[in-house]
């Protein structure tokens, strides 16, 4: 009864209030009041359940190491050399669509990794002090880092320094920053598409030497530089890291190429819903072991199998969907 009471009241004040009724009532007033600030109030909602993570993602760099798969020649040589005196320098060269921006995003995030986030099995100790190491990711494909102050600035950030966002950073400014507090332990700088900056004027080699001497004379540091870039800008870097640049004269190449067939075995065999043995084979030879060919085409045979779908309907999808990546298979098969 109280509450039907409660109800008519509400009813007659917005009666009155619709009419401009001068002899609405206090009461009234605040019992519309405080239904306004019931209303606008942010509603409160469970949180939402995160999305499953895709067996097979595609497109964007993969930054889930749950869904990174293979590369274990290139991780064994990049982490070894991580940890020696003195520690050495790698420029990752592939071809577009290789895994050049997954591997670098895997490296910086596998040994911070808890377990229970990864697959079982999955190697991740591959440092013997991980939580020693401070990770800057920088992308050249970002405009933002074609200027020497920006990239400059990102770095003292990650190495823990205030930044003032006024001011424009030297090579000059960040070695005086470094020098007057220098820090320790281990750092590693990760730069995705490094050739989009050789090129660019403002990073000439007064810039490039002063890089040089941070990387190699750091006292208390030590500084490990991993690069990738595409296979057509190889030349050009070529000639930085054996003549030009007193910088990247110290990297070393490292080449992606294909999965070896055990790596495109442990990724095929993830599916959550097994592929038949005969599909298994089709899918090796026709993506060479690629990991790009791999995704694409176990995505689509994943689905088929949910729906029900015919060989010749999805092996004629598959093979539609990988044409534009062919180019891959010129720089090698299974290994």
């Amino acid at each position: 009864a109280a509450a039907f009471s409660l109800i008519g009241e509400i009813k007659a004040a917005f009666v009155k209030l619709a009419t401009d009724s001068p002899d609405i009532t206090d009461y009234e007033s605040a019992l519309l009041d405080n239904l306004y600030k019931r209303e606008l109030q942010p509603q409160s909602h469970p949180p939402s359940a995160p999305l499953p993570p895709d067996p097979f993602p595609l497109g964007s760099a993969i930054t889930n190491p749950r869904q990174f798969f293979g590369r274990n020649r290139e991780l064994k040589e990049i982490f070894g050399v991580w940890q020696i005196s003195p520690i050495q320098h790698r420029v990752i060269i592939g071809a577009r669509r290789s895994g050049k921006s997954s591997l670098l995003h895997y490296l910086k995030l596998i040994t911070q990794t808890q377990l229970t986030d990864l697959r079982p099995h999955q190697k991740h100790n591959w440092l013997r002090n991980p939580h020693a190491y401070r990770w800057v990711f920088v992308d050249f494909q970002n405009p933002l880092f074609h200027t020497p102050s920006y990239f400059l600035s990102h770095l003292l950030r990650g190495f823990g320094y205030k930044v003032d966002a006024s001011h424009s950073y030297s090579i000059g400014d960040f070695l005086q920053m470094i020098d007057a507090n220098p820090f320790s332990g281990q750092a590693i700088i990760l730069m995705n598409e490094a050739s989009a900056i050789l090129d660019k004027p403002q990073f000439d080699e007064l810039f490039w030497g002063g890089m040089r001497s941070f990387i190699s004379n750091s006292p208390k540091v030590n500084i490990g530089c991993i690069a990738t870039a595409h296979y057509k800008h190889r030349n050009k870097l070529t000639d930085f890291v054996s003549i030009s640049s007193p910088f990247w004269n110290v990297f070393q190449f490292l080449e992606l190429g294909a999965f070896t067939q055990d790596e495109s075995l442990e990724l095929i065999t993830s599916s959550p819903n097994p592929f038949p043995a005969d599909d298994i084979e089709w899918i090796l030879q026709q993506s060479g072991c690629w990991p790009a060919l791999l995704q694409i085409i176990c995505g689509i045979r994943l689905r088929a199998l949910a729906e029900k779908e015919p060989t010749a309907v999805w092996q004629e999808e598959a093979l539609e969907r990988i044409e534009p990546y062919q180019y891959l298979l010129k720089y090698g098969r299974c290994a």
